[in-house]
């Protein structure tokens, strides 16, 4: 029979507790990537809020463009998203005359801006297909034909070009071509200072 009293005690203890940093969010619909939404907290209690702290917004998805005093219980935000799907808007810290409290995370589905949707989940990448298969397979055939090709005139081309290199063979001796050496560069020489 005590318990009753005491588990009715707990309970109203706690609601007015959670009362206490209750915050009412008002978020726009239809959010679209790269267009400005706005987000409206307002106290619950009607307190004044005196200060917001938007440090986890470092690494966030989204970025706060302007933060604007509605009324001394509201406070606006126009927010600006930078990813599609559902993105969770970090929790942000309010400073009243009870204290700071901070908001819940918010999961907001973010749409893309120019392509209309159906509401099914789409990958950026179609899956590999048949038809891509083919080209593929198309194309890696071509490569295949053309590296072919390619060797076999560079064989074509070396060959002909031991049979020219077998053709002209130099006959002098060592002596005999060091001698033509020097004498075409005494011709340039000559050339030179002439």
């Amino acid at each position: 029979m005590r318990i009753k009293p005491l588990i009715i005690l707990i309970f109203l203890m706690s609601s007015g507790s959670f009362a206490e940093n209750a915050l009412k969010v008002s978020v726009e619909k239809n959010i679209k990537l790269a267009v400005p939404f706005k987000i409206i907290f307002q106290d619950a209690q009607g307190k004044e809020i005196i200060s917001v702290s938007t440090s986890s917004f470092k690494n966030s998805e989204f970025e706060i463009l302007k933060i604007v005093k509605k009324s001394p219980s509201s406070i606006e935000l126009e927010i600006m998203p930078f990813s599609i799907g559902i993105s969770t808007f970090p929790p942000l810290e309010f400073s009243d005359s009870s204290g700071k409290r901070s908001t819940p995370e918010i999961p907001i589905k973010i749409e893309p801006r120019f392509e209309k949707t159906d509401g099914k989940i789409k990958d950026i990448y179609p899956p590999l297909f048949f038809l891509n298969l083919k080209k593929m397979l198309l194309i890696f055939l071509i490569l295949i034909a053309a590296w072919l090709a390619a060797k076999k005139l560079l064989r074509k081309k070396e060959t002909n070009n031991s049979y020219v290199a077998q053709a002209i063979q130099d006959y002098r001796t060592p002596y005999e071509k060091a001698l033509q050496e020097i004498q075409e560069l005494e011709k340039k020489a000559e050339e030179n200072f002439s």
